[in-house]
């Protein structure tokens, strides 16, 4: 009995194939390893949507007369910029429109101020004041190419989105910058004088 029973097993091991000693063993791992997912972010970034691009657009409502005034603009996940220029005037308007789904708003502060003015020789803050808890502003002196600008920066802080003006006019052309100013901003355009 027993040398049937070792007969009838060399035969299923011949019949189904025994394994080959010098053959290397199929690994399993395929079979038993996770999957690799990337993990989605816990924060995903804002997408500006075509109709917030066309309102960043239209903030001024038509007050950069586009004879006078060139206008460009970038649209990127969490932000919208937009530069209006005129060069005759040597003034510059920059917007931008700052989404953030998750909070961590920036301060204003040394740091800011040094990466916002970092392409300029010089800056110094001369005014800061509010308007309520949402707008801030904040006037400067900056040079650049030798040619000194006076400088205004607004900062309006909206849930989840911060819009930021930046107007930058040469000095002795503060009336031009006021009529702008108070079309834009006509509760807080400039700082009240001390």
């Amino acid at each position: 009995m027993k040398k049937r029973l070792l007969i009838l097993l060399a035969f299923l091991l011949a019949a189904c194939g025994a394994p080959n000693a010098t053959a290397p063993a199929t690994p399993l791992a395929t079979a038993t390893q996770t999957p690799s997912v990337s993990p989605t972010p816990l924060c995903p970034p804002h997408t500006p949507t075509q109709a917030e691009v066309n309102a960043a657009l239209n903030v001024p409502d038509g007050l950069f007369d586009s004879t006078a005034w060139e206008q460009n603009h970038t649209a990127q996940d969490n932000k919208i910029s937009v530069v209006w220029q005129n060069i005759p005037q040597s003034a510059v308007v920059y917007l931008e429109e700052n989404f953030y789904p998750c909070g961590n708003q920036p301060n204003l502060n040394d740091t800011y101020w040094d990466a916002l003015f970092a392409n300029y020789a010089e800056y110094q803050l001369l005014k800061e004041c509010a308007a309520g808890a949402i707008l801030q502003l904040a006037e400067f002196k900056a040079v650049n190419q030798g040619f000194n600008y006076h400088v205004r920066y607004w900062f309006y802080n909206a849930a989840k989105k911060i819009t930021t003006t930046m107007m930058i006019f040469p000095f002795g052309s503060e009336a031009q910058m006021d009529q702008y100013a108070l079309q834009l901003f006509p509760k807080l355009p400039y700082c009240p004088a001390e």
